[in-house]
């Protein structure tokens, strides 16, 4: 089950995931009670994803569909914080792109971290889990919860499905597959409302390494949709750091700048002073507005797009 439409290179994206998983796959499904969800989530939650990750494929599944679809998810979870700077899985881009396990010698980067390997993982792990959210839920319903950690059970089957699927829509984006991520942005207007934008991603517990990821995918979004709402949201990306205690990486930063200044058909000024949006600042060197404050102004001809 793919959890966002199919995307245009879905030979390629299919074969990524079949080798991939062949790396992921656990054992078949063993007891509920051994299985080491409670660590798992302890190691994740103190900043050790590669302990989270080789705990989890230590041990066989859950048979039970909720324990299991806990297991996938706390999965997917690790493998999100890993992209981010982490990263244990090793480069799965092989020589002519045919190499190793596709046919062929592995390059010379095999043995390098990779945070694209931990976005495959992600989008593999969730996928298993979502496919099991019904039955999950059903188990839910029934009492199935009463094994799990204390942490797990009392959350909703379909509070992890929802987050699953923006940690889905995230990987997706930052692997290049945009036209995937429209519909699911489409469907999420919590996430294009800048007010209830925090809200929104308190409720689908997304990390906070992970917030400015989602400012950057809603704000290319939004670019051939809303040029204004795209500059508010690429800026709330653009101050990762301050607003959320984590940065987007340099190229990433400077593509959504390049956008505002060259590419949107709007400048954007301080209100006040007209100062225009000034890369690498936060606020007009004069009157000290935000960035986040500034109005658009009608491009002049000839100027940018």
């Amino acid at each position: 089950m793919f959890l966002l439409p199919a995307p245009p290179r879905a030979a390629l994206a299919s074969a990524v995931l079949v080798v991939l998983a062949g790396g992921c796959a656990a054992p078949a499904p063993g007891g509920a009670a051994a299985f080491p969800l409670a660590e798992g989530l302890l190691l994740l939650e103190s900043g050790d994803p590669a302990a989270a990750g080789a705990l989890l494929e230590r041990d066989p599944l859950p048979a039970g569909a909720l324990a299991r679809f806990h297991a996938e998810a706390l999965a997917a979870r690790v493998h999100a914080v890993a992209s981010l700077g982490a990263a244990f899985r090793t480069e799965i881009t092989t020589a002519g792109g045919r190499g190793g396990p596709l046919g062929g010698p592995p390059s010379e980067a095999a043995t390098r971290p990779s945070p694209t390997s931990h976005l495959v993982a992600l989008l593999y792990h969730a996928a298993q889990a979502r496919a099991q959210t019904a039955a999950a839920a059903a188990d839910q319903q029934a009492g199935g919860d009463a094994i799990l950690p204390a942490a797990l059970a009392a959350l909703e089957v379909e509070e992890i499905d929802a987050e699953l699927e923006l940690l889905s829509a995230v990987a997706y984006a930052r692997l290049g597959f945009r036209a995937e991520v429209d519909s699911f942005v489409a469907r999420s207007p919590a996430l294009v409302d800048l007010e209830g934008f925090p809200a929104a991603l308190d409720r689908r517990r997304v990390p906070a390494a992970l917030r400015p990821w989602v400012g950057e995918m809603v704000s290319h979004h939004l670019r051939s949709r809303d040029e204004v709402a795209a500059y508010r949201f690429g800026v709330l990306a653009i101050e990762g750091a301050e607003r959320f205690g984590h940065a987007l990486p340099p190229e990433v930063v400077a593509e959504i700048e390049r956008w505002i200044v060259a590419e949107s058909r709007y400048l954007f000024v301080c209100p006040e002073s007209q100062t225009p949006f000034l890369p690498g600042a936060r606020r007009s060197p004069k009157s000290g507005i935000p960035h986040l404050e500034y109005v658009p102004v009608e491009r002049p001809r000839g100027g940018g797009r």
